[in-house]
């Protein structure tokens, strides 16, 4: 592996180390993975927490950041969106280059043109 992504393994991993061991291997793990994936060809990434998906309670920006930090390819969020403010967040935290979700747009609790103009309003790049 890269020299960027040991530098950045380590630092992270002392931050989790201090917290829970198994949550530290899991998220280690997940940042080798992605790594991984990228040093072998993969165009883009995308990211599913499953302890945030069907929440709506917004999506995992913290883990997102970090790995969008670490890879040049695309990450795509998956899984926590609950309203249009998980999106703004997504993509100015969470540091995504895009978003998914299915619940809110099935169930029309808000619609694709109302989210992309509440995006473009924050200064959001979208296609309208």
């Amino acid at each position: 592996m890269s020299n960027s992504f040991n530098q950045f393994d380590e630092s992270f991993s002392t931050l989790m180390r201090s917290s829970n061991i198994e949550k530290y291997q899991l998220i280690s793990t997940l940042f080798s993975w992605a790594k991984e994936s990228e040093d072998r060809g993969a165009g883009e990434i995308l990211f599913t927490s499953m302890n945030h998906d069907g929440t709506k309670n917004g999506f995992a920006c913290e883990a997102l950041a970090k790995i969008s930090e670490l890879l040049t390819i695309p990450v795509i969020a998956s899984g926590g969106a609950g309203n249009m403010e998980h999106y703004a967040e997504v993509f100015t935290k969470g540091k995504a280059d895009a978003g998914l979700a299915a619940s809110i747009f099935h169930f029309k609790e808000i619609s694709v043109p109302q989210l992309k103009q509440y995006l473009k309003d924050r200064g959001i790049p979208v296609r309208l």
